[in-house]
Order: structure tokens, then sequence, then C-alpha cells
């Protein structure tokens, strides 16, 4: 009895303090950095009929709360209720979606979407058929009607959702059926406006449409003809080449731990702030580790996971932090578990550097919010406006 109690107070005061966080990290923002809007998108089907309908930012910011809501459903039919609920505190504490939802980014909105289709798969496992296949349809609408990239993304999702057995044949048959109903005017307009659709794939998937991918051919072309091999450069560089190393390139770097929990790359182009904080890095690691070494059913999320990874590899210049949000559950549901099977395996040492880490890089960047970051946004983001 008295355990139970100790637990739910325990839990009560980490998601209050998650909460606290939450709400302190986005007043600071609006506070000191004038970013609200000003990477508000337009959704693929609006870019598609030419109607240039930007999605409103309550809209972003709404879907900024209702994540948190949809993680910890997730995060407790996915690792329980004793550590279900770090997702969302995780997720509270977290630079990056707090930056990337004031901004104005649509990927916030579309990280709704990929929420709601990890939802439906957990109820459809729960045998709870209906609601799972109405949550997996809307969740894959929001996700293809934002962002034209997603079309090529859901085939694979779908397979990996399969493969990882979250839904048997049977059960997926109702998916099937209603999916091309739900897809079916997106296809229909794509049809009508095949122009519309080239420009905006070739926004969303810059990759290879990238002017130097041309020059840098053709110069080493030059040069290798120049010294009297001209077959020679044409079977080392050309453009299957040139792409087949930039996408190995940007993969591994998606791959790479200080992607997300350094500063490396900066969020919105100007921020220090590292994506999410590097305390969780030990969990994170620790969840990984174990996975390797023992069978965990947990697995099924990396095949979740890859096909998200398109978006941001298929781009010029990546990681595209902007995009890369939608593996974030992801890397907050296996940093949750690596929590549990560190206190559970009482490595207790190991659990107080991650809660000195996180408070000490929490009260570092409101800090840096309230002084440095806004000298950050003027002389970077501000004079591009």
């Amino acid at each position: 009895m008295f355990k139970k109690i100790h637990e739910r107070g325990t839990r009560f005061f980490v998601i209050a303090c998650g909460l606290f966080f939450f709400g302190i990290l986005r007043l600071f923002i609006l506070r000191y950095i004038p970013i609200r809007g000003l990477y508000l998108g337009s959704p693929f089907l609006a870019d598609l009929l030419g109607k240039g309908f930007l999605i409103p930012l309550w809209l972003i910011i709404l879907s900024d709360v209702l994540n948190l809501v949809l993680l910890l459903i997730v995060g407790e039919k996915i690792l329980g209720k004793n550590y279900g609920f770090l997702a969302p505190v995780f997720y509270a504490i977290s630079p990056w979606p707090a930056y990337l939802s004031l901004s104005g980014s649509i990927y916030i909105f579309i990280l709704f979407g990929v929420l709601l289709f990890y939802l439906g798969l957990t109820l459809i496992k729960e045998d709870q058929n209906f609601l799972g296949t109405a949550f997996i349809l809307l969740g894959l609408g929001i996700t293809v009607y934002s962002n034209s990239s997603m079309l090529f993304v859901l085939p694979f999702l779908l397979w990996g959702a399969y493969k990882s057995g979250q839904f048997t044949k049977k059960k997926s048959k109702a998916i099937i059926t209603l999916l091309p109903l739900v897809l079916l005017p997106i296809i229909f307009f794509s049809a009508l406006h095949q122009d519309s659709l080239r420009q905006i794939a070739a926004k969303d998937i810059s990759l290879f449409d990238e002017v130097g991918l041309i020059n840098s051919v053709n110069a080493f072309r030059g040069e290798v003809s120049s010294a009297g091999y001209p077959i020679l450069g044409k079977l080392i560089e050309n453009k299957i080449t040139y792409l087949g190393r930039h996408v190995i390139f940007n993969t591994l770097t998606t791959f790479a731990p200080y992607t997300y929990f350094t500063q490396q790359f900066k969020l919105l182009g100007f921020s220090f702030t590292p994506p999410i904080f590097l305390g969780l890095l030990i969990p994170f690691l620790y969840a990984i580790t174990l996975m390797f070494k023992i069978k965990v059913e947990k697995r099924y999320l990396f095949l979740l996971t890859l096909p998200l990874l398109a978006p941001t590899i298929l781009r010029t210049y990546s990681p595209d932090l902007n995009s890369l949000v939608l593996i974030l559950p992801t890397i907050l549901f296996i940093s949750s578990w690596g929590t549990e099977e560190l206190i559970k395996n009482r490595k207790r040492l190991f659990v107080v550097i991650v809660i000195v880490l996180v408070f000490l890089q929490g009260s570092t960047t409101l800090f840096d919010i309230s002084t440095r970051e806004p000298i950050r946004y003027q002389n970077s983001v501000q004079p591009e406006r």
C-alpha cells in the first residue's frame, strides 16, 4: 500500500516538474525571442491547389500540447504505467519541439499525425480494431495531406508496422480497404496538377535537384578528361555515385547521437541549444545496448522509425532538425525504457548523473534564452527575413 502511494507521488511530482518546465520554456522563448510564426508552412494539399493556405500558429501550438497527451497514452501502452509517463516528461523538457512549435513548424502538426498512427497501432494490438483503424487512417491522412514526402514514406511505414507484428493480415484488411478512399482526393489532385506536384516534390525532396550536383560532376570529369582518362571520369563520378555518397552520409548523420544530444546542428539555424539534453543520452545508449544483448519486443520501434528518416535524408542539407523531429517519439520511448532499466538494475549513480545533467542544462537553457539567444537570433535568422 505504502509502496503504491510512494510510486504515485513520485509519478505526480515528475509529471508536474515536466509540465512546469514545458510552460516556462515556451514562455521564455515567447518573451525573449520573436520567432513565433516565423516558419509557418503551407500544407501539401493547399500548395497543390495553389491556395497558399498557411497552417495557423494556434493549431501548431495546440498540436504541441496534444502531442504530450498522445505520448502519455502511447507511452503507457508501450512501456507500462510505471514508466510510460516518462516519454511525455522528456518531451516537455526537450527544447526541440519548443522551438519548432513557436516558430510555426508544420512538422509539429505532422508529428501529431504520426502519434495518432502509433496510438492506432497500440489499440489494434489490444483488439480495439474500430478505434485503432480510425486513428491510423486519421494519422496517415494528416501526414500525407501535410507533406508530399510522406507519400513516399507511407508504404514503408505500413510495411514496418506489419513486419513488426503490430497488426496481422486479418486486422489490416480494413486499413488496406479504407486507405485508398482516404488518399483518393490527394491522388486525384496530384494527377490534375502535375506541374505543381513537381515543384512541391522538388522543394520537399531537394537532394535530386541540387545544382551543385551537376557542377561538381562536370568539374571532376573535366579534370579527369584533361588528364587523359575521360571514360574513367564517367565511371567514377556521375549522378548515381554522387547521390549515393550523399544519401549514405545523410543516413549515417541521422543515426549519430551527437545530432540529437549536442549543439552540433543549430535549431532553426541560430540556437546553440541541443535538441535533447545530453543527460538523456545515458538511458538512451543503455537501452540500445540492451536491445543488442537481449531480444526485446521494443525492437519494432526501429521498423516504425526508419521510414520517417526519409524526409531529412532526401534533403541536400541534412540533417534537417525540422523534419527530423518526426522520430523524436522513438528516441523518447527508448530513453524512457532505458531509464526504467537503470532504476530496475539499481544503476543509481547513472540515474543521479542523468538528473544532475538535465537540471544543469535546463537551467542553462533558460538563462541562455533570456540573454544570448536574442543576440544569436538577430545575427543569423532575423537578417534573412
